[in-house]
């Protein structure tokens, strides 16, 4: 399991973490949109809480993410 970090040419940082997925994705409201939230392991005791934009691939893409996964 890791993190890996990569900037582009644009200046565009682009994070990939493979872990486990430790709580089913939930959708929270906030003033700017609504946010995908859900937390992951991504080595022993090492966690990482995530946050997603519903209305982006990313966050629908989240959403079809269940604890375990």
């Amino acid at each position: 399991m890791s993190i890996v970090f990569s900037t582009n040419k644009d200046g565009v940082l682009h994070v990939a973490v493979c872990g486990k997925i430790t709580r089913d994705p939930e959708v929270k409201q906030n003033a700017k949109g609504d946010k995908v939230k859900f937390s992951i392991c991504y080595a022993k005791s090492q966690y990482m809480d995530c946050d997603a934009w519903a209305d982006s691939d990313a966050g629908h893409m989240a959403m079809c993410l269940e604890k375990g996964d």
